[in-house]
């Protein structure tokens, strides 16, 4: 069996923030020529919307593409040699990535597609096509690490890696204590940060403020990076064992399973079978 990630997250927003339901509605309206987002290597694209009301909740469904014009497959054959793939000039290729949002409970859900549209150009899209560039989307962590996390008074130490840095980062941590190193290294063309915050541990009454933590600790989250990283030092007392944390080791996370799909006649994953998927998905989060 072959299985589809999907991964889960909160929405955090600024008290300035324009409604979501707003956005969307306002996104519904226009064309699809007028859903790119092209910032960046490949833009990105909002293929479909769809309001849905389902036993009482109200969802919306998003699907976005990433769009390649470059370095494209070939197509084989048993007993042949790779071909090229023949398209018309003005024809792109697209990786599908599937959204649904529940906006009273401030949740989404997020098909992982590792060649798709990440959850921080999902992120990005929406604060930059909706005008409001106050939105944060926080992963969801399983309830075990959460309970630990959250339940300990003391933090000494973050250790953290931000891989593939990119614009959507400014966005990410602008107002943190990383905001300008991150637009120093994108001028200078880092691609990695790696940081440590820490206090003397040999000493007991040492921790780092819990809010200073906590904001770089949700930031990092946020992003979602492949090959992030994010461990926490905590205990319980100045005098207790120090304890970590490896918070990626930990999100809250749900499968598809594919052969269960229709495919269409490209081999791609059917929308109306793939939207009821999340659903599905959704409500069992609930």
């Amino acid at each position: 069996m072959s299985n589809i990630k999907v991964y889960f997250f909160s929405i955090s927003s600024q008290s300035q923030a324009r409604p979501l339901q707003e956005i969307f509605e306002e996104l519904q309206l226009k064309g699809i020529s007028q859903r790119t987002y092209s910032h960046g290597q490949f833009p990105v694209r909002l293929e479909n919307i769809l309001p849905l009301t389902l036993a009482g909740r109200n969802y919306w469904l998003l699907k976005f593409s990433k769009l390649r014009d470059t370095n494209w497959p070939g197509v084989a054959e048993p007993n042949a040699e790779a071909t090229d793939l023949i398209l018309d000039d003005t024809s792109l290729l697209t990786e599908d990535t599937y959204t649904i949002f529940d906006l009273e409970n401030g949740k989404v859900a997020v098909q992982y597609n590792h060649f798709g549209v990440r959850i921080s150009k999902v992120q990005d899209y929406i604060n930059v096509m909706g005008n409001s560039p106050f939105y944060n989307f926080i992963p969801v962590l399983n309830q075990n690490v959460l309970n630990k996390y959250e339940s300990k008074p003391i933090i000494t130490k973050v250790h953290a890696v931000i891989d593939g840095l990119s614009d959507a980062d400014i966005a990410i941590f602008n107002g943190s204590s990383l905001s300008q190193s991150i637009n120093q290294s994108l001028e200078a063309d880092v691609q990695r940060i790696e940081f440590s915050i820490s206090v003397d541990a040999r000493y007991e009454e040492m921790k780092i403020q819990k809010h200073f933590a906590k904001d770089l600790i949700d930031r990092v989250l946020g992003r979602q990076g492949p090959k992030d990283s994010l461990k926490v030092s905590v205990k319980d007392e100045d005098n207790s064992t120090i304890e970590i944390l490896d918070l990626f080791e930990d999100l809250k996370i749900s499968y598809i399973d594919s052969t269960s799909l229709n495919k269409t006649a490209g081999r791609r994953y059917d929308s109306t079978g793939f939207n009821n998927a999340l659903i599905s998905v959704m409500n069992e989060w609930h």
